[in-house]
């Protein structure tokens, strides 16, 4: 699995504004994250180059960019409208291209975002420029609407939660490809114990993988349930 994020807007072009925010910040930023959350799964994930702009690069100046190496485009972006803070939330949305025919992954999304605060305004279909050109090589491809730059309330709920959004759409993604969370290696309970080398060789072979709060318990004893787990393991290989 590759995925290619890319932030929306860039090089002279900020997009939206209001204050000090700035569109084009703001995608970088989330793609970051975005990118560091992907990574803890087991899957490739590029960014497009943040000191650039897509849509100049590849429809203004006409660039040919290759996304056949690719499996899913996301672009981020940031909505605006021009309201006001008024106590309502205006939310996110996601745009998909005409030859999208299934869009799971992106109802995923915003179900996702929806249980963070944030209003699903739905998807739509509408040919943006880049995602027009990833699908037309035959790649799956959406772009965000994270949530409204201009709207107080949306701002506030984004600013204190975005590396909450940013878990929940890696974790969209992941859901919906069947991508499984990395094998931790290193656990903090062992950094000491005198098994550690074999510990870290059996947890990167994945046949034993830690419990969710990142130890090994290394000195427990083995429930039946997670031998029978190791020797199915075994098995498989």
């Amino acid at each position: 699995m590759n995925i290619l994020l890319i932030a929306g807007h860039g090089e002279e072009d900020p997009g939206a504004c209001l204050y000090s925010r700035r569109e084009a910040t703001m995608a970088r930023e989330l793609v970051a994250l975005l990118q560091k959350e992907l990574l803890k799964y087991e899957c490739k994930c590029g960014v497009y180059n943040p000191d650039l702009s897509a849509y100049h690069q590849m429809i203004t100046l006409g660039k040919p960019y290759d996304f056949t190496m690719y499996d899913y485009v996301l672009e981020v972006h940031f909505n605006a409208h021009k309201s006001n803070a008024d106590g309502k939330v205006q939310g996110s949305e996601m745009y998909v291209t005409s030859g999208e025919l299934v869009t799971t992954l992106e109802e995923r999304i915003l179900n996702n975002l929806a249980a963070i605060g944030f209003t699903n305004r739905g998807i739509k279909c509408k040919d943006f420029a880049v995602i027009k050109k990833a699908k037309k090589q035959g790649v799956s491809s959406a772009l965000l609407e994270t949530c409204f730059i201009d709207d107080e309330d949306d701002m506030m709920l984004y600013l204190n939660n975005t590396e909450l959004v940013a878990k929940t759409i890696a974790y969209a993604i992941a859901a919906e490809y069947g991508l499984e969370k990395k094998v931790q290696a290193t656990f903090r309970d062992t950094e000491e114990h005198w098994a550690k080398k074999d510990i870290e060789k059996v947890a990167k072979s994945g046949l034993m993988k830690g419990y969710y709060d990142g130890t090994f318990m290394p000195d427990n004893f083995v429930t039946r349930g997670e031998l029978a787990t190791v020797l199915s393991r075994i098995l498989s290989k």
